[in-house]
């Protein structure tokens, strides 16, 4: 099976720093679960959609590092049949769970090692479990010192990405269900022709230097705001530095931008790499050209790169017609229709640096 031995040493890790897993809390299909250990820390699986900063878990970073920044939590997925699943079941095998199978299982659920299950039922924004128990909000446990959080700023973009959502003025589903009121945790995009209200992602004031798996210092440069013309519309820069792609490719993935008009960049030898509601792009070539096929070009598209469904999770790989699309235009991963389940949505705020789990690169 694709990532055994990589899944074993991420479940490995995990129970070395935190104990026994004493439950897998599986919220909503096909990712959003967590992980809760003895000693108290709660790991969600989309740990930067609950504000979890993966970077205080050294033996996962030290996986990434090993595998070209593969985030290995990332690929553990639930009720459908395919790759994710079966990463979850080594995981939970090595933890010592009697019950491995995820296929089939119907969020919200808790699955405890002895095979036992608690079924949760949605009831006016929250979950409501039979055995009366709480749902555990994600976090490290206070006895564990938590990491200095390290978030940046960022530059201009070039064709926008796609339309965003504006900042909700009510508490959603996940907002009540983990207590939050008045910064409630933004949320992936999901059917284009239906917009979601989100709430504002715009980063807080964090210009601490990041050190990328390589030792390189991502730095900060400046944050501004401004009005160019024609539109007016005031647009925020946030500007950084980095002395490789790889760095600067590093420290995009660790961000999320959930607010429009505000743009990431990180500037280096190679060309400037941006992101924005849309996800990743390359903003500007060392060349000064992105459109022709120049050294700092073929970078880009050396680069792996691929999105998950929003549906079933199921990733593919997007090959350099793909890659050269998006660099041109983010806009143009609207409406892609999964190659799996075939349910349809903006796969633009979806596309991930790295290998495409489950993808046979040995046909390449």
């Amino acid at each position: 099976m694709p990532y055994e031995r990589e899944i074993e040493q991420l479940a490995k890790g995990a129970l070395a720093a935190h104990g026994e897993l004493q439950e897998i809390v599986f919220l909503e299909a096909n990712k959003d679960s967590l992980l809760v250990f003895k000693d108290g820390t709660v790991i969600p699986v989309l740990h930067q959609q609950h504000g979890y900063d993966i970077r205080g878990e050294a033996y996962a970073m030290q996986l990434a590092r090993d595998h070209s920044g593969t985030d290995y939590f990332s690929l553990l997925a639930f009720g459908y049949s395919g790759t994710g699943p079966s990463c979850y079941a080594v995981f939970l095998r090595t933890a010592g769970f009697q019950s491995t199978n995820v296929e089939k299982l119907s969020a919200p659920l808790k699955l405890r090692p002895d095979g036992s299950t608690v079924q949760g039922t949605v009831h006016d924004g929250s979950i409501e479990w039979a055995d009366g128990s709480q749902t555990p909000v994600p976090g490290r446990s206070s006895s564990r010192p938590k990491p200095t959080p390290t978030t940046p700023e960022r530059k201009e973009t070039f064709p926008a990405a796609a339309a965003l959502q504006v900042a909700p003025t009510r508490m959603g589903f996940w907002d009540r269900l983990f207590g939050k009121k008045a910064h409630p945790v933004p949320r992936a995009t999901v059917n284009p022709s239906r917009p979601v209200q989100r709430p504002s992602n715009v980063p807080q004031q964090q210009t601490a230097p990041w050190t990328a798996s390589n030792g390189e210092t991502v730095q900060f440069n400046k944050k501004y705001s401004k009005q160019p013309p024609p539109s007016g519309t005031t647009k925020t820069y946030e500007e950084w530095t980095a002395p490789s792609t790889l760095a600067a490719q590093e420290y995009l993935n660790t961000r999320t931008i959930g607010e429009r008009n505000y743009y990431l960049v990180v500037e280096t030898p190679d060309g400037h790499w941006g992101k924005d509601i849309g996800g990743p792009y390359l903003e500007e070539c060392g060349s000064g050209s992105v459109f022709g096929i120049t050294e700092p070009d073929k970078l880009w598209l050396r680069t792996e790169m691929y999105f998950d469904c929003l549906k079933c999770g199921y990733s593919a790989r997007i090959n350099n017609v793909g890659k050269t699309s998006f660099q041109g235009n983010p806009s143009s991963f609207q409406n892609t229709p999964c190659s799996k389940c075939g349910h349809t949505f903006d796969a633009g705020p979806r596309v991930k640096f790295g290998q495409c789990p489950g993808f046979d690169y040995s046909k390449l």
